[in-house]
């Protein structure tokens, strides 16, 4: 018995150590309290008491799990993170023509970097959780939009501009 009482102890033990994960967000909280029982709703709760109350030794794969989605989301994050800055710095340059009128300089590097993010976005869009939560979802559709705009936007600029 005493064993045994040891091994669980080792296994919340380990629960405890992965809810220490910086991934870790509110939703994950409410996951972690649905799948324990209890009312965890974030790390400011990890006190001893709470964490024994629940028995957390009984709910690591749980956990395990939880904090493994925790981490490709993160991982998501990041990579929505990086393509919305990138276009944040993107700059369209105009020039004068001959006849003095502005013209928007061709925007080679730009609409490379569009199609680009556009083909990453794509591929975020069948991520099997960024399909499982509407959040992701909503972002990664909203971002697909908008790229998809500004392409179709300079394209229809630079046509009219030839003309």
């Amino acid at each position: 018995a005493a064993a045994r009482a040891v091994e669980d102890s080792l296994h919340g033990f380990e629960a405890m150590e992965l809810l220490q994960s910086p991934h870790l967000r509110q939703r994950h909280w409410k996951q972690v309290a649905r799948a324990t029982g209890g009312t965890l709703v974030s790390d400011s709760d990890l006190l001893l008491g709470h964490l024994l109350a629940i028995r957390l030794d009984r709910h690591v794969e749980q956990v395990r799990g939880i904090v493994a989605d925790s981490m490709h989301e993160a991982q998501i994050e990041a990579r929505l993170h990086a393509i919305e800055l990138r276009w944040g710095r993107q700059q369209l340059g105009f020039e004068l023509t001959a006849l003095g009128r502005h013209s928007l300089r061709p925007p080679v590097e730009i609409l490379a970097v569009l199609q680009e993010s556009l083909a990453q976005v794509q591929s975020l869009a069948y991520n099997p959780y960024v399909v499982r939560h509407s959040a992701f979802a909503d972002q990664v559709r909203g971002l697909q939009e908008q790229l998809s705009a500004g392409e179709a936007l300079l394209e229809v600029w630079l046509e009219a501009q030839d003309r």
